[in-house]
């Protein structure tokens, strides 16, 4: 087995068999590979399409100084690997009949009107994924999917499929889309996150439109410990919104829907398990999709479905914590955070009044004004107070024994007034009437200046 390695920091001349000699572009890599060799891509930002070559496993999530897979630290920003397809069909696309062995593993797909497309008789893995962005609009009938898939049988577990969008541009269009598209085959979905992805036809003339977080068509598809939450579907003939099945034999067991439009299902009933009711995400507005202690997913699902391997959830972490395996992308680890605070204003001019609110009723806000990260034994909140001059704040929700919330702050800056006066001197510093400035040029000069 051969590793290339990619990184924003090589070249393609490189040989791309070591960190020190890594190429520029995964395409460059993948050409290389061959069945049993693995890509290892470190993080950034890769603006190009793929086609996967059968057997290759392809892995992102890397700083660039590992040594084996298990060393990536996926739940940091700071390694977020990104595809980036400019808006081309498919992304990454998955040649017929490529292996069980085929990976993709710890990347964001994006900007695609399709992100991954598996061809007949492909088996590839796509784990551990964040497949977002897909805009795929046209102005005549069509099937589509974030991934799309035809007459494959992928196992897709641990992804975050979410935000992806869909719309017909001329009446008369029927559409068939999913953020999980399937048509024939026996693909796996188990333990992922559907979020928001959108399916919009034309509200007076638009023809069907089929779909929502899944459509599958004639699929022996298992679906199972899955969160579809806030997917919608608009326009004529609406069917689907969280899922859409037609034919096939189907496993559906142990998901969460909640508040999908026009329904929850179609094709299908709600399967032993399944929870209705919020998963209840820490903050989906930034991204972040774990989920809170108090979370009805949280030892919902079933491990029973879970794919051979699969020990380890999007981040990385242990998929499985105490007895049974919880439902969606993001396993709870069994240490609650401090849900986030807000502060109120975030910018403007001192002295200005600061305000501060949190969501966790037995958690305390401690701040700085100095820049710095606070801590749980900073200048704790009590009311709201003036800051005289200007400062960063920063602050965060603080309880014993739990995680603190994620750090917010707001910049204020002050207005600068220079005073001049036909006694004054440009030589002062115009501070005051006594400290006076002589012209108007010394004053702007002296602005300008800071």
């Amino acid at each position: 087995m051969t590793t290339y390695y990619v990184s924003p920091q090589g070249n393609d001349s490189n040989a791309g068999t070591s960190w020190a000699s890594a190429r520029q572009s995964i395409g460059s890599a993948m050409s290389s590979a061959a069945s049993g060799d693995q890509v290892w891509v470190a993080a950034g930002t890769y603006k190009e399409t793929l086609t996967m070559v059968s057997g290759v496993a392809l892995y992102g999530g890397f700083a660039g100084t590992e040594t084996s897979v298990g060393q990536r630290n996926l739940s940091s920003s700071a390694t977020t690997t990104t595809i980036n397809g400019g808006g081309a069909s498919a992304v990454i696309t998955v040649p017929a009949n490529a292996s069980s062995t085929t990976r993709i593993d710890g990347f964001t797909v994006q900007s695609g009107r399709q992100l991954i497309v598996c061809y007949s008789g492909s088996s590839p893995v796509i784990n551990g994924n964040t497949l977002t962005g897909q805009n795929d609009s046209r102005g005549y009938t069509f099937s589509t999917g974030a991934v799309f898939l035809t007459d494959a049988s992928p196992t897709i577990t641990n992804n975050l499929i979410v935000n992806n969008y869909v719309a017909a541009t001329m009446p008369s269009v029927a559409i068939n889309a999913g953020a999980v598209y399937a048509t024939g085959g026996s693909p796996v979905v188990v333990g992922n996150t559907f979020y928001k992805n959108r399916v919009d036809n034309m509200p007076t003339v638009g023809l069907a439109t089929h779909g929502g977080a899944l459509y599958a068509s004639g699929a022996n598809i298992t679906f199972a410990d899955n969160i579809v939450d806030g997917n919608q579907l608009s326009g004529m003939g609406l069917q689907g919104g969280g899922v859409w099945v037609s034919g096939g034999t189907t496993t559906f067991s142990s998901n969460c829907y909640w508040e999908n439009t026009p329904a929850n299902y179609y094709g299908v009933s709600a399967a032993s398990g399944d929870v209705s009711d919020d998963p209840q995400f820490y903050d989906p507005s930034v991204g972040d999709f774990s989920l809170q202690y108090t979370s009805p997913c949280i030892g919902a699902g079933s491990s029973s479905v879970l794919p051979a391997g699969d020990t380890t959830d999007r981040d990385g972490e242990p998929r499985v914590v105490d007895s049974a395996v919880d439902i969606g992308a993001l396993e709870y680890q069994g240490t609650p955070q401090v849900l986030p605070i807000e502060i109120y204003p975030t910018s403007g001019l001192a002295p200005v009044r600061i305000t501060m609110q949190g969501q966790t009723p037995t958690a305390y806000i401690a701040y700085t004004t100095d820049g710095s990260t606070p801590t749980a034994s900073s200048t704790r909140y009590d009311g709201e107070f003036v800051l005289e001059a200007p400062a960063t704040v920063k602050a965060a929700g603080f309880e014993d024994g739990w995680n603190p919330s994620p750090t917010v702050s707001g910049d204020f800056t002050t207005i600068q007034v220079l005073r001049v006066a036909p006694w004054g001197s440009d030589s002062n510093d115009g501070s005051s009437w006594d400290q006076a400035m002589e012209t108007l040029g010394g004053a702007i000069a002296a602005a300008a200046n800071g």
